[in-house]
């Protein structure tokens, strides 16, 4: 009988688990994609209206989907922007995501890039996107009109701003990047740059 119990508390514990994922909206009940975000547990989905959002959004390391609300049909994800109105990578991913973080369905433009300590602070990645140490899932996006530096600092003619990936820029990341439109980004090298060992 003490088996019996043990064993219903658990599949009760599995189940509960289970059915407490959420799917969260913007604007319905987050004003931005990033609240949503920071509102969100592991296994939620955020689902976003048609429209622009101004900001610059970061996983936090969740495994959560973002995604607009059809990203199979490209007049939504047209009209689905992320705009990081030139304040860093537009989307940012550090904190050691897996392929359980799942970005689809967007237009992500107006990126400028982000910097790694450990490389050097005139070094830009990933001014659409931007994966250090994490490994998430990018697809059916259009990544666009994201332009990270090249750039002289000063009056040294020695010392750049450069941007590795003006569209993605990935370092030590294992990313799966499929079925996205990535076009007019620039940057110092390449629109997708991968550097240094996958994590």
């Amino acid at each position: 009988m003490r088996k019996l119990i043990l064993l219903s508390l658990a599949l009760l514990s599995i189940a509960a688990t289970q059915s407490f994922a959420v799917t969260r909206l913007v604007p319905g009940d987050y004003a931005t994609i990033q609240q949503a975000i920071q509102g969100s547990n592991d296994g939620d989905t955020v689902v976003v209206e048609p429209g622009t959002y101004i900001e610059t959004i970061n996983f936090l390391g969740k495994s959560i989907t973002v995604t607009s609300t059809d990203p199979e049909d490209t007049d939504i994800v047209a009209a689905t922007v992320i705009n990081g109105n030139n304040r860093g990578s537009v989307v940012t991913f550090e904190s050691g995501e897996t392929s359980e973080a799942v970005l689809t369905g967007f237009t992500i433009t107006g990126g400028y890039g982000s910097t790694i300590v450990e490389v050097g602070s005139y070094i830009y990645w990933g001014a659409g996107v931007f994966c250090y140490g994490a490994s998430p899932t990018i697809k059916n996006n259009i990544i666009t009109d994201n332009i990270g530096p090249i750039e002289m600092v000063g009056d040294n003619q020695t010392l750049w701003k450069l941007c590795y990936g003006g569209g993605i820029g990935c370092f030590m990341s294992g990313a799966i990047i499929a079925n996205n439109i990535i076009k007019n980004n620039s940057g110092y090298a390449g629109a997708i740059f991968v550097a240094g060992e996958d994590k």
